[in-house]
């Protein structure tokens, strides 16, 4: 089964660990998890059977094809996760959407990978730029800063001459701007993967 699923602090075996929210429910079955970047979600492969819950997604049966119906209740399911939903239309396959989907949990990994920073911060959503996110900091500056007394001027980039890192696996970053939109962003960048994201379990 594969599900869409809160990701959240748990003690398992006596650890903290960030694990699916129904972990307890899995009776011991395994599973795999391609996480949201650090945004409290993921996707769930696994064969153990949940429950249907409001903060749950289930997937059907994979090789079915979407209706107009079907894109509504997934494209509103992933407006509450903050994962844009263009790209899934009418009449693909769940599979092809699944991927989609994937494919921008990655980038969203990507971005933490490369900024330590959860996307989503200080309330911010998908209409919300990438200047006002936690990961601004891989866009060019718009400001003008001032080093010191001899008034040495940098533009863009980061302080102290070091050059940012906009290149994360297949995921490049380097032509977002600051007034980017996020869910304009991460739908674009996550195309950059070309390839089937493979889930493990099932």
């Amino acid at each position: 089964m594969i599900y869409l699923t809160k990701l959240t602090s748990q003690t398992i075996n006596g650890q903290t660990a960030v694990a699916p929210e129904y972990f307890s429910a899995f009776g011991g079955a395994a599973f795999a998890v391609v996480p949201f970047g650090n945004e409290g979600w993921g996707i769930l492969s696994t064969s153990a059977v949940l429950a249907p819950a409001s903060d749950l997604f289930i997937f059907p049966d994979l090789t079915t094809t979407l209706t107009d119906s079907d894109v509504s209740t997934l494209s509103a399911f992933l407006a509450n996760v903050n994962c844009p939903s263009d790209q899934i239309v009418s009449g693909m396959t769940w599979a092809a959407a699944l991927n989609v989907i994937a494919t921008i949990f990655l980038a969203a990994q990507a971005l933490y990978g490369l900024t330590g920073s959860a996307i989503f911060t200080n309330g911010v959503g998908l209409d919300d730029t990438i200047g006002d996110s936690g990961v601004a900091v891989i866009a060019p500056s718009q400001t003008i800063n001032v080093h010191g007394a001899g008034n040495n001027l940098s533009a863009g980039g980061s302080s102290g001459g070091s050059q940012q890192q906009t290149q994360s696996g297949p995921f490049d970053f380097s032509g977002v701007s600051s007034d980017d939109l996020i869910g304009d962003t991460l739908d674009a960048v996550s195309q950059q993967f070309t390839g089937s994201v493979v889930l493990g379990v099932l």
